[in-house]
């Protein structure tokens, strides 16, 4: 396994590609929670986007899915029920 060091800038890739293959060997499904950086509190529509993300070349490499959330009753209390955006 490779080796991290907490506070400091990291390729992903390595250790992205070891989970992957064990999850691809072990037929499960890899679920590698995130969060991303403040950069969606500053667009007018608080939308996340996938280059928010850290290391999102090496994600989009080895994931079989990515999913984005956004609570919008978060930024608009106004808003009831789930939205989604267009593209």
């Amino acid at each position: 396994m490779p080796e991290f060091l907490p506070g400091q800038a990291n390729d992903l890739t390595p250790l992205l590609q070891e989970l992957r293959n064990l999850a691809d060997e072990l037929n499960v499904w890899l679920i590698l929670p995130t969060q991303t950086p403040p950069t969606p509190e500053l667009r007018d529509n608080h939308l996340p986007l996938l280059n928010d993300l850290p290391d999102v070349m090496a994600m989009q490499a080895y994931a079989h899915v990515i999913t984005l959330l956004h609570r919008q009753e978060f930024w608009n209390p106004d808003t009831t029920g789930c939205c989604v955006s267009p593209s």
